[in-house]
């Protein structure tokens, strides 16, 4: 069994229980850790000696990681309730050999989803409403646009950028990149592979689902914004530095399209995209469905126990 497995979880997060219940039968003690969802409390304000006896550490929290992993010298395992994995130094974990497990695949069409809510929002105009119960005024200088004469481009077919681009395709045009072509999306109707400055030019949605990687930070920055139509919309579910964020913080003329970040997390850069009239901000809602949720802490516990039997830690 585990010595000591903290359970890394954000405040009102209700899997406290399952997954507490689960560890307990491969760890002698198990230690859980709030954080706001402004993460005002982390695994750094630990005691010192609790994160040094730390061996396993279940986490459904995006934070950074490296001090705690730096001081954790027992750690053997971490299990991580994201696909993503960008908030962990790979290279110190493979070092040390610590086990690194994600979950996959967990929340595709829970992001999907939200990604073609958001982009419908965008076509009528809903962010740029603001409904008053008292005023039963008819909005007719700010009507939208109907998504049959539109056309999105999506950038990284992999489940969730395939999910979206079939769920596109039943009512609009959809482009679509990655770095190799998605054979279930060539057979579509209405889908097309196009290369990128070809689909910033002509597409009224940029939908983006890549991977943070060194290679991808940054992706869509000045050169790609000033490429798009006048008035498209960049929608971002992912990590928002795959957009460059100091490029839009130090730019003098503002971008002539709309940007929307779903896993925006820094308070800093909240609060200054909040003032920028382009910029929509929501709170991490991509994840957040029951199903998401369940298959997430379904592979958690799976992960965990085969790598405790596999170690001969549990009977």
């Amino acid at each position: 069994m585990f010595d000591l497995t903290i359970l890394y979880l954000f405040e009102g997060d209700d899997s406290y229980e399952l997954l507490h219940k689960e560890l307990s039968t491969i760890s002698h003690d198990i230690r859980v850790v709030r954080t706001p969802l402004d993460y005002s409390g982390n695994l750094n304000s630990l005691p010192i000696q609790t994160i040094e006896n730390c061996d396993c550490l279940i986490s459904r929290v995006f934070d950074n990681y490296d001090y705690f992993i730096k001081h954790a010298k027992n750690l053997k395992y971490i299990g991580t309730g994201h696909t993503d994995t960008s908030d962990y130094e790979l290279e110190m974990l493979n070092r040390r050999k610590i086990t690194l497990n994600n979950v996959q695949d967990y929340c595709t069409n829970s992001v999907a989803e939200l990604t073609f809510f958001m982009l419908l929002n965008f076509a009528r105009k809903f962010p740029l409403l603001n409904s008053s119960p008292t005023d039963p005024s008819i909005p007719f200088n700010n009507m939208g646009n109907e998504l049959k004469n539109k056309k999105v481009g999506i950038i990284g077919a992999g489940n969730i950028g395939e999910r979206m681009a079939i769920m596109c395709s039943h009512f609009m045009e959809v482009d679509y990149w990655s770095r190799k072509h998605n054979e279930k999306l060539d057979a579509q109707p209405r889908v097309s592979y196009t290369a990128l400055d070809e689909m910033y030019a002509s597409c009224d949605f940029i939908s983006l689902h890549l991977k943070l990687t060194k290679n991808t930070k940054g992706f869509i920055g000045e050169r790609e914004i000033n490429l798009m139509k006048t008035g498209s919309v960049v929608l971002n579910p992912s990590k928002p530095e795959l957009i460059d964020l100091h490029y839009l913080k130090n730019t003098s003329t503002a971008p002539s399209i709309s940007i929307w970040f779903d896993e925006l997390h820094s308070i800093e850069d909240r609060i200054i995209f909040s003032s920028f009239p382009y910029v929509h901000l929501t709170n991490g809602y991509g994840w957040l469905t029951k199903e998401a949720q369940s298959n997430s802490n379904h592979q958690l516990l799976k992960s965990v126990k085969q790598y405790a039997k596999s170690r001969l830690l549990i009977e």
